[in-house]
C-alpha cells in the first residue's frame, strides 16, 4: 500500500508548459536522481461531458517529442533535458505528415535506457496507422537523445500496440496481451511471439 501520493502535474510548469496539460508519466532510477518523461496534451477532457476541447493555443509544435526531467530523491524537479535528437521509423507515405508519439514507458536493459511509445501516422489530420516505437535514450550533461531502435510497423507486425509492458529481466522482451491463464509476449531482438506463457 503506497504511503503517500505525489502530484507530479506541476512538472509542466518547471519545464515551461502553461497552456498545455501533461500527464502519463513514467520514472525509473538515474543515479540519485529520477528520470521522468512526460506527455504534453494537445487538449483537455471536460469533466462533465467527457469531451475533448481544444483552442488553439494549445496545439502541439512537436506531438512526437516527449519532455523529459530530473527529479531528486524526493520527486522534487531538478531540471529539464533539452532534446537535441528524437530519430523513429516514419514510414514513406507519411513522410509529410505529422507522427504523433504517446505515452512513453522507460525501462532499463543490459545497462541502457530505453523508451516505448505508441506512434500515431496521420494523413489529412487523422490517424491511418499504429505502432509501437522503440527509442534508446542517451543523456549527456543536460542534453537527451532519443535514437530508433525497433518499430512494430518496421517489423511487419501490424495492429493496435499501445500498452506493450516492457519486461525488466528480459531484455527486449514486451507482455503485449494478458488472459486469464497467461500473456502474449514478444521478443523485438528477434520479432518471437509467444502466445499462453504463464503469469506468476
Amino acid at each position: 500500500m503506497a504511503k503517500s501520493v505525489k502530484d507530479l502535474s506541476e512538472i509542466g510548469f518547471d519545464c515551461g508548459f502553461y497552456h498545455n496539460p501533461i500527464g502519463n508519466h513514467s520514472l525509473i532510477r538515474y543515479g540519485d536522481c529520477y528520470l521522468v518523461s512526460f506527455r504534453a496534451f494537445g487538449y483537455y477532457i471536460t469533466s462533465e461531458l467527457q469531451q475533448y476541447v481544444y483552442t488553439p493555443n494549445m496545439v502541439l509544435e512537436h506531438p512526437d517529442e516527449h519532455i523529459f526531467c530530473l527529479l531528486d530523491g524526493d520527486f522534487n524537479f531538478v531540471r529539464r533535458l533539452n532534446l537535441v535528437e528524437n530519430t523513429y521509423y516514419k514510414p514513406s507515405e507519411f513522410s509529410d505528415n505529422r507522427t504523433y508519439l504517446e505515452d512513453g514507458r522507460l525501462c532499463e536493459w543490459n545497462g541502457d535506457i530505453y523508451l516505448t511509445s505508441a506512434t500515431f501516422y496521420t494523413k489529412d489530420n487523422r490517424y491511418e496507422r499504429m505502432g509501437l516505437e522503440v527509442q534508446r535514450l542517451a543523456i549527456e550533461g543536460e542534453e537527451i537523445r532519443a535514437t530508433h531502435v525497433w518499430n512494430s510497423c518496421e517489423a511487419g507486425i501490424m495492429g493496435r500496440h499501445k500498452n506493450w509492458m516492457p519486461i525488466p529481466d528480459k531484455p527486449f522482451s514486451f507482455i503485449t496481451a494478458t488472459y486469464q491463464n497467461g500473456a502474449t509476449m514478444i521478443d523485438i531482438s528477434t520479432n518471437r511471439i509467444t502466445e499462453g506463457g504463464k503469469c506468476g
